[in-house]
């Protein structure tokens, strides 16, 4: 038998016979480390998502390839998420395509310019709060929701000033379209060449689907007929398709990925199965997504932390703007705090981080300790003990630091507090 690795090619010229060595079949590791090397000196192309805490996992933001999953149960603001990663990467000169299976266009279009006017208002807490749903269906323009003429004068130019700044840095890189029923992922691929060759791109394009449940699995090869059916019959083989065609559409196509995913019944109810990889559907979600966030929200920071293995109820607190709770308009539009863990992340270990959450204007806003966690931050309870109040910067400190941190500056005020059995 002849060994493919040592045949040569004999080739015959002027000055006589030599060997040349044959292609191998396979591209040698030597190469592709120096292809690696050489993309190091390109410049770096990602999407960003107006968020530190989550641009701080993604080493910069979402990137060609990569699968982002947006996991929880409804009403924990994964929609919200979406719709802002997409804004963001519109407004960093990307081009995002959302695909919604669930609201309409204009309702899409009306978060986005609800979340703009919050992000316009003051923060003495003398704005009107105006939700998406005032806006959608026009409730701001009407004296008898804002009896002061003053305001109503007010919310009409932040109004004006957040559809101009849309239409300036997003809209015309924001495309937002309906899923049909039976949508597949060659469905979707066919929109984003559509979409590439209206607006002439060729760059990185963020396309956010929500949900991924929602989609169905392709025609492609022998999956054809009563195979096909047979794999859309049964959500699990259907998912599995699905999100493996999407990560193939995304390397193939130079998109970053997001979509929205519900949890299993269990994970939705509380309860602790797994390592917050519990996503409807597949496994396959939790094994081709880049990053995976699990989402849950709660106007009590102290109920929200005690769903947390990683952050406590004060860094939760502090996680929100100084702000937080002085803000009229916050709070007429159901201000909550959101705790986002990374219960997977391929570029790095899986951390935890909060924001606040204003979900009548479908906005996440940023705080001083919003900045992802690591590894749990949680401590056993120690002896009871009566301490000064003590200013420690717990930052980006990991966990035995901080708690040295903390002995070093109460070792010296504690004073032991005897307690009758």
């Amino acid at each position: 038998m002849t060994n493919s690795f040592e045949t040569r090619e004999t080739i015959d010229d002027d000055e006589g016979a030599f060997a040349v060595e044959p292609s191998p079949p396979f591209k040698p590791s030597p190469t592709i480390h120096s292809e690696m090397e050489a993309r190091w000196g390109e410049p770096d192309v990602f999407a960003k998502t107006g968020m530190r805490g989550l641009d701080a996992m993604l080493y910069g933001g979402l990137r060609r390839g990569e699968c982002v999953a947006i996991a929880g149960s409804a009403g924990h603001g994964k929609s919200s998420l979406a719709i802002q990663l997409a804004i963001e990467a519109a407004r960093s000169s990307g081009v995002a395509i959302y695909c919604t299976a669930e609201m309409a266009p204009d309702e899409i279009l009306a978060r986005a310019v609800a979340r703009e006017m919050f992000t316009l208002a003051n923060n003495d807490g003398a704005a009107w709060g105006v939700g998406f749903g005032e806006v959608n269906r026009g409730h701001h323009l009407e004296g008898r929701s804002i009896t002061s003429e003053t305001m109503q004068t007010e919310v009409l130019e932040r109004y004006r000033r957040a559809k101009d700044q849309l239409h300036r840095e997003v809209y015309p890189r924001l495309i937002v379209r309906p899923l049909a029923g039976g949508a597949t992922i060659a469905d979707v691929g066919d929109l984003v060449q559509r979409v590439r060759g209206h607006l002439a791109f060729e760059g990185l394009v963020v396309l956010v689907i929500d949900p991924l449940q929602r989609l169905f699995a392709s025609a492609m090869g022998a999956r054809t007929g009563k195979a096909l059916e047979a794999v859309n019959a049964n959500e699990t083989e259907r998912v599995s398709a699905v999100v493996q065609e999407l990560k193939a559409l995304a390397d193939a196509q130079n998109l970053a990925a997001v979509f929205t995913s519900d949890t299993t019944k269990a994970s939705a109810a509380g309860e602790r199965t797994g390592d917050g990889l519990e996503l409807r559907g597949s496994y396959q979600l939790a094994h081709l997504a880049t990053v995976i966030l699990t989402m849950r929200a709660d106007i009590d920071a102290k109920e929200l932390a005690s769903k947390s293995n990683a952050l406590d109820e004060e860094t939760i607190r502090r996680s929100a703007p100084t702000w937080w709770g002085q803000r009229a308009d916050a709070v007429k539009l159901g201000a909550k705090y959101a705790l986002l863990h990374c219960a997977k992340n391929r570029n790095g270990p899986p951390a935890s981080f909060a924001m606040g959450f204003i979900p009548g204007a479908g906005a996440f806003v940023e705080g001083d300790a919003s900045a992802p966690r690591t590894g749990p931050s949680k401590t056993k309870p120690a002896k009871k003990t009566k301490t000064h109040a003590v200013n420690v910067n717990l930052g980006a400190m990991e966990s035995k630091r901080v708690a040295d941190a903390i002995i070093a500056a109460t070792k010296t005020e504690a004073i032991e507090e005897t307690e009758e059995p």
